[in-house]
């Protein structure tokens, strides 16, 4: 078993339906987070307008999974 992290990412606006969500998996916290501040600082650059009809904010959540192919490969030489 591996520790993970999930970036849940959650919009909502009153015209849609649900809400609405993005995930993104990471294998250490800080490149999380890292993602999870882009995510929110992105949000916090749009005008008043669309901050007034799109609510979003964004999660890391850490949990325990099996091995994950890929996750950890770089492109080393």
């Amino acid at each position: 078993m591996v520790k993970v992290f999930l970036l849940l990412a959650v919009m909502s606006s009153p015209g849609w339906p649900s809400v609405k969500t993005t995930t993104y998996l990471y294998d250490t916290e800080l490149n999380c987070r890292q993602a999870q501040v882009d995510f929110l600082n992105f949000y916090e650059m749009q005008s008043q307008e669309y901050k007034n009809n799109i609510l979003a904010d964004a999660y890391c959540i850490e949990f325990e999974s099996f091995t994950i192919p890929g996750l950890n490969k770089t492109n080393s030489i």
